[in-house]
């Protein structure tokens, strides 16, 4: 009898080991789920900000035609000439408008970057099975071992924002 008792028990704590992971998996979604909703309202307000200049700019804009040189132009009043320049030329001393937009991409290209950083380990590896040991296929390895840790230290720059700043 004792053994069943002790199967049961070992059934049990399993059942409640399984309600604990499914429990820390629910959780782990739910933040997954709000860290992504956060992440949509933040690009829809930097969507709806450039959606309400471009169309204050098309409603107030001025056309004319020029007869010496056969265009239409379009002009825009100076007040929008600044907000413009910050929204257009991203000027590097205004505040970014972007932000969210920016982190966006900026996961994107690192992802890509990570790609190749995980190509050049897996070379490596497939390199270290299969060809002769000679100096210049160390050098190789070593060179393909560098070039995947210089991605993957490239990708963190570039989620964090920081990749071209320094030069790199």
């Amino acid at each position: 009898m004792s053994q069943k008792n002790n199967a049961v028990s070992v059934e049990r704590d399993q059942m409640e080991q399984d309600l604990v992971t499914k429990d820390l998996l629910c959780q782990a979604l739910a933040d997954k789920f709000l860290e992504l909703r956060a992440e949509r309202n933040a690009l829809a307000a930097e969507n709806a900000v450039m959606l309400k200049l471009l169309t204050d700019i098309s409603e107030n804009h001025v056309e004319y035609f020029s007869e010496g040189e056969g265009y239409t132009f379009a002009g825009v009043p100076l007040d929008y000439v600044s907000e413009i320049n910050m929204y257009i030329s991203r000027d590097v001393n205004a505040e970014n408008p972007f932000p969210a937009t920016d982190a966006i991409l900026n996961a994107v290209r690192a992802e890509g970057v990570e790609m190749f950083a995980n190509h050049c380990l897996k070379r490596r590896g497939e390199m270290m099975k299969t060809e002769p040991n000679e100096a210049v296929v160390n050098q190789a390895i070593t060179a393909t071992r560098r070039a995947g840790e210089f991605a993957l230290h490239f990708a963190a720059q570039l989620r964090a924002g920081n990749a071209g700043k320094d030069g790199v």
